[in-house]
């Protein structure tokens, strides 16, 4: 629980996290067996606002002992969150690399802090590389390869590569 919880205080952090994913993130810690009476108002019928539902959240984190990060350890989470559940095996990697790229990371600037490839800053330049190279084999099936595939044989390889590429960020980077 806490390891999920540590990936929405990230997002909350990034401003990812609206406030129908703070109410489930609360039934969640609830149906798990927590109750804080700061949940009470929280856990109605009722449609949630962000600012109505935050102070429960917050107090679920504390319970767990989870701390919102800053934006820039928020986003080291983040890629350790997902390179964990696609190394897990339990996803299609690209489907879960599609979420850090394109859902979580999409309006954070890898740009600002990049020496010389896009998300070379926190190591993440290949991942970004084959989440961009799977619209090319969208794009053109029948002439881009993934070592040396085509068709279904190219998707599998760019999946294997996904998560050969996860394994090598989870060893090269301890996320506190």
């Amino acid at each position: 629980m806490k390891e999920l919880l540590n990936y929405q205080a990230a997002r909350l952090a990034l401003g990812k996290l609206n406030a129908d994913e703070a109410k489930s993130i609360i039934n969640d810690v609830v149906d798990k067996g927590t109750y804080l009476d700061s949940f009470l108002y929280v856990l109605g019928p009722q449609r949630p606002q962000m600012d109505d539902v935050l102070p429960a959240l917050l107090a679920a984190f504390d319970n767990f002992g989870v701390v919102v990060p800053d934006k820039e350890q928020a986003v080291w989470r983040i890629i350790d969150h997902h390179c964990r559940v696609i190394v897990a095996g339990a996803v299609n990697p690209l489907v879960e690399l599609s979420k850090l790229i394109r859902g979580d990371l999409w309006d954070y600037d890898l740009h600002k802090p990049t020496k010389k490839y896009l998300g070379d800053s926190h190591g993440i330049e290949l991942l970004i590389g084959l989440y961009w190279g799977a619209d090319d084999l969208r794009e053109h099936p029948d002439t881009v390869t993934v070592a040396g595939k085509h068709g279904e044989e190219a998707w599998s390889e760019l999946n294997r590569e996904i998560v050969t590429e996860c394994n090598r960020w989870l060893e090269n980077h301890q996320i506190a």
